[in-house]
């Protein structure tokens, strides 16, 4: 992996992190920054640009930033398997108070696409992925939890303090969260923790086998864009995966976070 690419993509000021064995791994730990600006969950990532790490092993970019109120995750990616995942079965991210990986809070958005010829053809054309990246992504999320077996479905104009958002340009992919840090009376879903405390994190899809055998991925997902999932001497982008791993690895990735223990007035 050049990590060159992936500087071009945030910013001069982006940290590559690479660990072995990432996906599943126990031992990532992050620090979120503390927030002093409001940050519009748009998709966009100029509120970003010197706090994003990039994490080799899974091809994402990560950025962490916290106030007194809420916690917000920007991720981004160049890459179209990774894509392909998220929007083809559905991404969830996951909250634990108290620092491990019990799945108390989810956040689940995109919900999952139930289209996956049209999906399979956007990923070969980068234009028509932008221009329907709505489509694909839907207008609704989940919450799920903290109560065992709770799942909401709410409209994302209509979530309350959680605030969930994407968008795609000249093959960036950019996913935004924000999700009030503890309970109250305008915001009754909350990781439960304060400022300066540390959460388990964790970003997952559903099994990949779930969309590979839907009608029109039996043949396998497409190459990546700038670059698959290139672990072991991987090929480059574009020339398809290396001989013996058609399928990617399925996202699952957690981490320990240490809040920002800041004492600013909140930022949005």
């Amino acid at each position: 992996m050049n990590p060159d690419r992936f500087k071009v993509f945030f910013s001069p000021g982006v940290i590559l992190l690479s660990l072995a064995s990432l996906v599943g791994c126990s031992n990532l730990e992050m620090t979120s920054t503390w927030c002093d600006r409001k940050i519009a969950i748009d998709g966009i990532d100029s509120e970003w640009q010197e706090t994003m790490v990039y994490v080799e092993d899974a091809d994402l970019g990560i950025g962490l930033q916290n106030d007194e109120t809420f916690m917000y995750i920007c991720l981004g990616t160049t890459d179209r398997r990774v894509l392909a995942q998220i929007i083809g079965l559905g991404f969830t991210v996951w909250f634990d108070p108290e620092g491990g990986k019990t799945k108390t809070l989810g956040i689940r958005f995109p919900l999952g696409m139930h289209d996956p010829m049209k999906l399979r053809q956007a990923l070969q054309d980068q234009e028509a992925l932008e221009r329907d990246l709505a489509y694909f992504l839907g207008n609704e999320l989940e919450i799920l939890g903290p109560e065992e077996g709770e799942q909401v479905r709410r409209l994302l104009s209509v979530t309350g303090g959680i605030k969930a958002g994407s968008a795609m340009s000249a093959g960036r992919f950019i996913y935004e969260l924000r999700v009030p840090l503890s309970p109250g009376e305008d915001y009754a879903y909350a990781i439960g923790a304060e400022p300066g405390a540390s959460i388990g994190l964790g970003f997952e899809t559903s099994r990949l086998e779930e969309m590979v055998e839907q009608e029109g991925f039996r043949g396998g997902l497409p190459p990546g864009g700038d670059g698959g999932r290139r672990r072991g001497g991987g090929v480059p982008g574009g020339q398809g995966p290396p001989e013996g791993r058609g399928r990617p690895e399925r996202l699952e990735l957690w981490m320990t976070v240490n809040l920002a223990p800041g004492d600013g007035e909140p930022a949005d």
